[in-house]
C-alpha cells in the first residue's frame, strides 16, 4: 500500500479538536464514533488541529450507486470506497486479519480502498456469508473523496 486513506479509527485517527461541535452540524451521530463528520465544510476546517499531515474526507454513508464519477467541491478527487464496522468504527479491508474467501489484495486499491462500487458490494456481501461469526464484518459500505488542495497538507 502506498498510502491509507479510511474512516477507520485506528488506522486514521480524528484530527477534529472539539468533540462537542454543534449538534446542526453532525451527520451521524447516531453513531458515536462519527462525531467527527461534520455537514459544512468550513466549520470542519476550523475545528481541525494544526498537523501539517492530515486528511480532510467527503463520504457518503449507504451510497446507492457508483459514485467514482460524482464530483465534489473541486478540491475532492474520488479514492473509493471502504467497508467499516459501526460499532467500531473498523474497516475489514486494511485493519482485519486475512478473509480470503471475500477478497484479495488484488481487490484492493493502494489505499486501501475498492474502486468499484459493484465489487465493493460483492465483498461487503461475502464477508457476511463467509465469515457470519467473525467480528467486523457485518460492515456498512462508505465512498470516500479525499481534499487534495494544498491546504491540508
Amino acid at each position: 500500500m502506498k498510502e491509507i486513506i479510511s474512516l477507520d479509527c485506528d488506522l486514521c485517527p480524528s484530527i477534529v479538536k472539539d468533540r462537542d461541535i454543534e449538534s446542526k452540524y453532525r451527520c451521524f451521530q447516531q453513531y458515536g464514533f462519527y462525531y467527527d463528520i461534520l455537514n459544512n465544510l468550513n466549520v470542519l476546517l476550523k475545528n481541525v488541529d494544526n498537523r501539517e499531515e492530515k486528511q480532510i474526507l467527503a463520504v457518503v454513508r449507504k451510497p446507492k450507486y457508483d459514485c467514482s464519477n460524482v464530483l465534489l467541491d473541486k478540491r475532492f478527487k474520488f479514492y473509493g470506497y471502504d467497508l467499516i464496522e459501526d460499532s467500531t468504527r473498523i474497516s475489514a479491508l486494511t485493519n482485519c486479519g486475512r478473509f480470503d474467501k471475500a477478497f484479495s489484495s488484488n481487490d484492493i486499491s493502494e489505499f486501501g480502498l475498492i474502486k468499484e462500487y459493484k465489487k465493493a458490494k460483492e465483498i461487503q456481501s461475502l464477508l457476511l456469508e463467509n465469515y457470519p461469526d467473525e467480528e467486523h464484518v457485518d460492515c456498512v459500505l462508505w465512498v470516500i473523496w479525499r481534499m487534495e488542495d494544498n491546504s491540508r497538507r
